[in-house]
C-alpha cells in the first residue's frame, strides 16, 4: 500500500482492514512518504511493516523499484496524491487506487470537502485501476452513502475512508480474476484545490441559497 505517512484517510483504512479482518489471508507492506504521524502509528500497532519513500517521485528507476518492491504484486494507493510513474505501475499484476467520490464525478483531491461545500445529497468512494493520470483508470467497485446534512467534514472524511475499506476487498477479488472494470457513466468534473476556508465560504453561502429555493454555485472545477 502507498500512502502519505501522517495522513488520517489511510490511517483509518488500515484501522477498519486490521480490525475487521477484511483482508485475512493478505500480506501486507506500507510504503510512505513525508513526516512521520498517524498512518505509522496506526501500521505500527498492527505491525504492518512500513517503508519509508526518500521522495514522492517513488523511484523512477525499474532496478531501483524492484529492490524497494520485492515480492510484492499488487499495489494499492490510500490517499496517495502525487504522480505514480508508469514505470511503477507496470510493476505490479495490478495497482489500484481509493478514491473519495463516486466516479466520474468529484475527481481530484479533497473530493468529499467538495462535496460538502457544495451540499450534495450523496457522496462515496471509488476503487479503480491507475493510470498515468489522476482518476481516469477504468472502475472495480464504486459505493455511495447519503448526506445526513448535518455532517461536519472531519465525520464525511472517516465515512468515506471507512467506505473506502469496505469495498477494498471486493475490489481486489476483481483484479485477481482478470476483471478490467468498466467506465461508469455520469458527470464527468474535476475539481480544483480550494483552502478549508473557501470551502466553508461556499458551504455556507449555499446552504442559504438552497433554503432561498436556489442551485448551489458548486466549488471551482472543470471538464475535460
Amino acid at each position: 500500500m502507498l500512502a502519505p505517512a501522517g495522513a488520517l484517510k489511510p490511517a483509518i483504512i488500515i484501522d477498519r482492514i486490521m480490525r475487521y479482518r477484511l483482508l485475512a489471508g493478505y500480506e501486507m507492506e506500507m510504503f510512505a512518504y513525508g513526516t512521520p504521524g498517524v498512518l505509522c502509528e496506526t501500521c505500527e500497532q498492527y505491525q504492518i511493516p512500513v517503508t519509508m519513500l526518500s521522495s514522492s517521485k517513488i523511484l523512477p528507476d525499474l532496478e531501483a523499484e524492484e529492490d524497494l518492491f520485492g515480492a510484492c504484486n499488487v499495489l494499492v494507493s490510500i490517499g496517495w496524491s502525487w504522480r505514480v510513474p508508469p514505470e511503477v505501475i507496470r510493476h505490479f499484476d495490478a495497482a489500484l487506487n481509493c478514491h473519495g467520490s463516486i466516479l466520474p464525478d468529484y475527481k481530484g483531491v479533497s473530493a468529499y470537502m467538495h462535496a460538502y461545500a457544495n451540499c450534495e445529497e450523496y457522496y462515496g468512494a471509488s476503487v479503480h485501476y491507475m493510470t498515468e493520470a489522476f482518476d481516469e483508470g477504468r472502475v472495480l467497485i464504486q459505493g455511495g452513502l447519503r448526506a445526513t446534512g448535518h455532517e461536519d467534514p472531519a465525520e464525511m472524511h472517516m465515512r468515506t475512508a471507512e467506505l473506502c475499506a469496505y469495498l477494498l476487498p471486493e475490489a481486489l477479488r476483481r483484479a485477481e480474476q482478470g476483471d478490467e472494470g468498466y467506465r461508469p457513466e455520469g458527470r464527468d468534473r474535476y475539481f480544483l484545490r480550494q483552502s478549508p476556508e473557501e470551502f466553508e465560504h461556499y458551504r455556507q453561502m449555499n446552504l442559504e441559497r438552497i433554503r432561498q429555493g436556489l442551485e448551489p454555485v458548486l466549488t471551482p472545477h472543470k471538464t475535460p
